[in-house]
């Protein structure tokens, strides 16, 4: 008598986790990944408008990025950064790739990237490190340059 009972939970417990994925799907926040890889794709994007739509859906309003030579507050900020970037008649044709997974644990994740030239060679190579907000998009990112120096 106890397994129909205890099967009975089992099923009404699944068909309501579905149901809810179901309600709910519209509302569930972006894959980490998904929303790094709206991020890069915003440092690789040449038109103003696209790039802003990349960081409005992976970049809170007031997100912090700082890298070795950098340090900018806000979406507005990070999008005229990223457009330097594109701008930059030394950085023509060049592009930035994640080349790792993303790791996340709590609200904080890190993952690799490699700045590749036109000839698709590798010629920056690093790491950032990040800070999910509530609603699933970017807080902050801090990025470091180059393998982590050895022990002194």
């Amino acid at each position: 008598m106890k397994k129909p009972f205890v099967y009975s939970i089992i099923t009404l417990s699944a068909i309501f986790c579905a149901l809810s994925g179901t309600v709910n799907a519209e509302e569930k926040a972006e894959t980490p990944e998904a929303i790094i890889d709206a991020y890069v794709a915003a440092w690789n994007e040449a038109d103003e408008g696209a790039r802003r739509a990349f960081l409005e859906r992976a970049w809170s309003d007031d997100g912090v990025y700082s890298d070795p030579g950098a340090k900018v507050e806000g979406r507005d900020a990070l999008l005229k950064h990223t457009g330097n970037f594109q701008n930059n008649p030394d950085m023509k044709g060049f592009s930035l790739e994640r080349v790792s997974g993303v790791d996340v644990h709590h609200n904080v994740l890190r993952f690799d990237w490699a700045l590749k030239s036109p000839d698709d060679k590798v010629v920056m190579a690093g790491v950032d490190y990040g800070v999910l907000a509530d609603d699933g998009r970017l807080d902050s990112i801090t990025g470091f340059f180059g393998p982590i120096p050895d022990k002194k």
